[in-house]
């Protein structure tokens, strides 16, 4: 069982940093193939239908410390 860290300060700086890096290079990715693209026409007309009715669509990481 992964035991939950206690995180420094620089620590959670440095993840709170590479989180919002990861999520706007994934999200972009995200977006790119699976709307722009249209590699899946689920996808495309899942995230069409609600972009329409003013829903935002946001993707993310999250990252997790754990004890080693």
């Amino acid at each position: 069982m992964n035991e939950t860290k206690q995180l420094t300060e620089r620590q959670k700086d440095t993840i709170q940093i590479l989180t919002r890096l990861i999520s706007d290079k994934s999200e972009e990715k995200l977006w790119n193939d699976c709307y722009y693209d249209g590699d899946d026409k689920t996808i495309t007309d899942l995230l069409g239908k609600l972009q329409s009715e003013g829903v935002e669509i946001n993707f993310g990481v999250k990252l997790t410390p754990y004890h080693i």
